[in-house]
């Protein structure tokens, strides 16, 4: 259904389960209909508690990510990501209207899901992201990154052009 829906391919390696709260994914990709892979994760370890899941609550407890790739790009006017803001046709008067309640309904699904979904212990080892708009490209690496009760802990490598920049330390509060 989220195939047709969204207008993208969801492959998927291989799943496996231990027990009822081990489940192994190997090679999870998501590609756009021109064939572009936007994301794809090598391999991901869920840890789950099925009584919770049956009583609707929390669904991930933990979840350990290796080899994470992700890629947007935008050159001349394509936009392999474009199916997250695949918009309806419309007159230029109801898109006018409905514009600003519709990127608010986004956020706020996107917010949902996100806060909704994201495990207590979340490591992920080797994390690739490449975005790219016509010529300019930023590339983000993080090596490892942790989530604890909340906590984010990662060193992030950031390539803009040739230029490579460390950030291993807050500015501001933020990291």
């Amino acid at each position: 259904q989220f195939e047709e829906k969204q207008d993208v391919k969801i492959g998927l390696g291989k799943i496996s389960m231990k027990g009822l709260k081990l489940i192994n994914f190997k090679d999870l990709t998501l590609q756009s209909p021109q064939n572009d892979t936007i994301l794809h994760i090598s391999s991901a370890q869920v840890r789950i508690n099925p009584f919770r899941v049956i009583r609707g609550s929390r669904q991930i407890e933990e979840a350990n990510i290796n080899q994470i790739k992700l890629s947007l790009t935008q050159i001349d006017g394509y936009k392999n990501y474009g199916f997250l803001s695949k918009q309806r046709e419309e007159s230029k008067e109801e898109e006018t209207q409905n514009k600003l309640h519709e990127k608010i309904d986004n956020v706020a699904n996107l917010y949902s899901l996100i806060t909704s979904n994201i495990p207590n212990h979340l490591t992920i080892n080797e994390m690739n992201i490449n975005l790219q708009k016509e010529k300019h490209q930023l590339q983000i690496y993080l090596p490892e990154a942790k989530l604890e009760e909340g906590n984010f802990y990662s060193q992030i490598l950031f390539k803009e052009g040739a230029e490579l920049t460390h950030l291993n330390k807050p500015q501001n509060g933020y990291c």
